[in-house]
C-alpha cells in the first residue's frame, strides 16, 4: 500500500505542512515579541530607577552645598573676631567652598543636559512624523514643537 500517490494527496500533504509551518512561525514570532516587550519594560524600569537616583543625588548635593555655604558663612563671621590665625583659615575655606561649588555646577550641567535630552526626545516623538517628507519643518510641526517646549520649560 502506497501513500500519497495521487495529486490530491500530495496537495493535501503540502497544505498540512504549510499550515504547520505557519503555525510554528506565528508561535515563534509571538514568543520573540513577548520577549522584546519584557526587555523593553526592564530597560524602562532600570532607566527610571537610574534617573530617580541621579535626581536624589543632585538634591542631596544641593543640600550639602547649601549647608556648607551656611557653615562657611558662620566660620567667616566667627573668624573675623579671632586673632592673626584667622587669615590662614579664611584662605582654606574659599578653596573648599570652590570645590563644592564646582561639584554643584557639574551636577547642574548634567541635570540640564539630561532635561534637554528628554525634552528633545519627547517633543520629537510627539510632533515629528517618523518619515520625513521635507528637509525643513512644516508649519504644524513647528507650532507643535513650540507648544511642547513651552509646556516642559
Amino acid at each position: 500500500m502506497k501513500f500519497f500517490n495521487s495529486s490530491n494527496d500530495r496537495a493535501f500533504l503540502r497544505g498540512v505542512l504549510t499550515a504547520a509551518g505557519l503555525t510554528s512561525f506565528v508561535f515563534a514570532r509571538d514568543t520573540v515579541i513577548s520577549q522584546r516587550k519584557e526587555q523593553m519594560q526592564l530597560r524602562r524600569s532600570i532607566k527610571e530607577k537610574v534617573l530617580r537616583e541621579k535626581e536624589e543625588e543632585v538634591a542631596e548635593a544641593r543640600k550639602q552645598a547649601a549647608a556648607a555655604a551656611a557653615e562657611t558663612e558662620k566660620r567667616k563671621l566667627s573668624a573675623a573676631a579671632v586673632d592673626m590665625a584667622a587669615p590662614a583659615q579664611q584662605q582654606q575655606l574659599p578653596q573648599m567652598d570652590a570645590d563644592k561649588m564646582r561639584l554643584v555646577q557639574e551636577l547642574e550641567i548634567e541635570m540640564m543636559t539630561d532635561m534637554y535630552a528628554r525634552l528633545t526626545s519627547a517633543c520629537h516623538k510627539k510632533c515629528i512624523a517618523p518619515k520625513y517628507r521635507e528637509a525643513e519643518l512644516q508649519k504644524g510641526e513647528s507650532v507643535c514643537i513650540d507648544r511642547c517646549v513651552a509646556k516642559v520649560s
